[in-house]
């Protein structure tokens, strides 16, 4: 596998990074991964400074609708 740099992603929308974030803390395969990669935390972390509610508060919502649609 290749390394990737930040500017590989960039065309990424700030929704998809802050799911990408949330979605590491269930047990959905290669979400840490996935997180890691795209740096997703930094994201997340801006929209928190923002006054935005913590990103991790529908992580279970984001979690649920995974596998009600893998179902």
């Amino acid at each position: 596998m290749s390394s990737s740099s930040v500017s590989d992603f960039d065309k990424i929308s700030p929704t998809a990074l802050i799911v990408a974030y949330v979605r590491q803390f269930s047990d959905i395969p290669y979400t840490r991964e996935i997180a890691q990669l795209t740096h997703a935390k930094e994201t997340a972390n801006q929209f928190e400074s923002q006054g935005q509610q913590q990103p991790v508060i529908v992580a279970a919502l984001i979690e649920a609708r995974y596998k009600a649609i893998e179902h």
